[in-house]
């Protein structure tokens, strides 16, 4: 039974402990839950699923040790945000994310492949915004991010 629901798990992309938790339950019976195959067209399926856990699991390393650092320069009804990663070749992207305090309340504005995000909409005079920013990267379907930059900010012009 055990290895049955792990073969399940394997194929739903789930935590393959062999163990049936909520997760397996609820995968086993929604409408999308794929339909167990033979042995050999399993190991197939086992080999490409150890492929992209062991590529994510890389690039999960590779993305913990990024580094991105912000600044930021206000202009007449612009800030424009820049900043530089330490692995730009290996990112998909960056997402900017703004907000009115320093340590809370930020929602993403933009996602780019620039490093750079010139922002134009929603400012308000005499206030102070603040940015950050992380790189992105796609592997097996599963979206990887970076660790935050430092904050950078500006008082809208």
């Amino acid at each position: 039974m055990a290895e049955g629901a792990k073969k399940f798990q394997v194929m739903s992309d789930l935590k393959n402990t062999g163990n049936i938790a909520s997760l397996t339950w609820k995968a086993l019976f929604s409408e999308d839950a794929p339909v167990m195959v033979f042995d050999a067209e399993y190991e197939g399926i086992l080999a490409e699923y150890q492929a992209r856990k062991a590529a994510q699991a890389e690039a999960e390393n590779i993305m913990n040790a990024v580094s991105i650092r912000a600044s930021s320069e206000a202009g007449k009804g612009y800030i424009r945000v820049s900043f530089a990663c330490s692995a730009a070749d290996y990112v998909d992207g960056y997402e900017i994310w703004k907000s009115t305090a320093r340590t809370s309340g930020y929602k993403k504005m933009f996602t780019t492949s620039k490093q750079t995000y010139k922002n134009t909409a929603g400012l308000k005079k005499g206030t102070r915004y603040y940015y950050k920013v992380r790189a992105c990267k796609e592997v097996g379907g599963k979206k990887i991010c970076s660790g935050w930059s430092n904050p950078a900010y500006r008082i809208a012009k």
